[in-house]
């Protein structure tokens, strides 16, 4: 979302709100009502001829800051008319960076330029207009990335996804499959992990506070970075023709998404779809990185000295192969785990023991102190849902395992159960 809920714009004799519905249509302004409905639209003077619809958006102390893909161009908006703010040369080094802020700064990661990849982070110093290198502590280096992803909570921000060139042939881009986590608090790089599979910008549908939703040919993807979880949904039909070059447009407003598309004749068009709709249909889950672990030495040296002991646990870790353990890290089925929430561990964790289990029960583990009773609930209802997708992935099943019904004498109160069908599996769950 591009604005916070207190922002108000003045752009000459245009009053924008937080929660207005704009988009930039070559150099027209055009604002909408909640329902789609055109409100005004007014002509930006536009010298220099950048691609307002195609530059990113961000917002500091009310001011409107346009950015460039190419070098460090920041535009703003000044009575109807574009002006350029920074002093940065053509330099052409961090073509598509990530953009983001941190308090109340503008600053990018990555970005390509000269057959590379930046893999540091730089901030736009207000006062001297030019861009600066921002310092960091620790050994740990990452590669860099160029068209990649971000999610930022708070001092923490998470990359993956994108492109690096390949340190071989400087002349070929391979896809980045290295996550890595920047914590403003340290100011220190990790690498997290890495993924199987390609993410990147160009897939961008939009991002919400807790997520970001990227269009995968005839799925979508919901990727909460922060949980290492990615779930799949069929993609809903509406957005079929969706384009994703004008995705820097899209905003999330109260559970919906405004999107800039194109209908069956070319021309644009804008969508709003709740989140209820665009992820009507789940498909499944899986992770969006794999942590590294590293044990080859120890199991080599170890073989060596403690060949018998060796034998008893391959004998040992057979058995455990036929058995299906619940631990605070997820599943571990056949040796392999499969992560799960500690949330939904602790859910899991008391349905198998309890049999049943109160939503309010539910609801005392999962809610968020700073949401009302209401939103709260909504977390509810989705925790359930994407728990049920977990667990129909893991054991192949159609229904959902986990059912919710409601109390014979206490019509009001409801619980969670589990579903006469489910239930050999979950007497082969032990519990860790």
């Amino acid at each position: 979302m591009f604005f916070s809920l207190l922002t108000l714009l003045l752009l000459g004799n245009i009053s924008l709100q937080s929660n207005d519905v704009f988009f930039f249509e070559g150099d027209t302004l055009k604002i909408f009502d909640d329902n789609l409905e055109l409100q005004s639209s007014e002509l930006i003077s536009n010298p220099d001829k950048i691609l307002l619809d195609e530059m990113k958006f961000k917002i500091i102390k009310n001011k409107l800051y346009l950015l460039g893909r190419m070098s460090g161009e920041v535009y703003t908006i000044e009575n109807n008319q574009i002006k350029r703010l920074d002093k940065t040369t053509d330099h052409r080094m961090t073509i598509n960076a990530n953009v983001f802020v941190h308090n109340d700064t503008l600053l990018k990661y990555g970005g390509y330029g000269y057959w590379s990849q930046r893999n540091f982070i730089i901030y736009y110093d207000s006062k001297s207009t030019e861009w600066e290198v921002y310092k960091k502590r620790g050994d740990f280096n990452p590669k860099g990335q160029y068209d990649g992803l971000s999610f930022k909570q708070n001092n923490e921000i998470i990359f993956f996804g994108g492109s690096v060139v390949n340190e071989n042939d400087r002349l070929e881009t391979i896809n980045n499959n290295k996550v890595v986590e920047f914590d403003f608090n340290t100011n220190s790089f990790e690498e997290l992990g890495e993924t199987n599979r390609p993410y990147n910008f160009k897939n961008l549908i939009g991002t919400s506070p807790e997520y970001i939703l990227l269009a995968d040919g005839k799925y979508i993807l919901k990727i909460d970075a922060l949980s290492n979880q990615v779930y799949r949904y069929n993609r809903p039909s509406v957005l079929w023709n969706y384009n994703s070059n004008k995705s820097t447009q899209n905003k999330f407003v109260s559970g919906h998404f405004f999107i800039v598309s194109r209908n069956n004749l070319g021309a644009i068009e804008y969508l709003k779809i709740s989140e209820e709709e665009m992820f009507k249909e789940p498909v499944d889950s899986f992770p969006l990185y794999i942590k590294k672990n590293d044990y080859t030495k120890a199991y080599l040296w170890g073989s060596l000295f403690l060949l018998p002991i060796l034998i008893f646990l391959v004998i040992k870790n057979y058995v455990k192969t036929k058995q299906l353990i619940l631990t605070p890290n997820g599943f571990i089925i056949k040796k392999i785990l499969y992560p799960i929430l500690p949330s939904e561990y602790e859910i899991l964790k008391k349905l198998i023991e309890n049999k049943k289990l109160l939503t309010q029960e539910v609801l005392d583990v999962i809610q968020k102190n700073n949401l009302s009773y209401a939103h709260n609930i909504r977390l509810k209802e989705q925790f359930i849902k994407e728990l049920n997708i977990k667990l129909t992935t893991l054991f192949k099943i159609l229904e959902e395992p986990i059912l919710q019904n409601r109390d014979e004498n206490d019509r009001r109160v409801k619980y969670l159960e589990i579903h006469p069908n489910s239930r050999r599996f979950f007497e082969q769950i032990i519990i860790n």
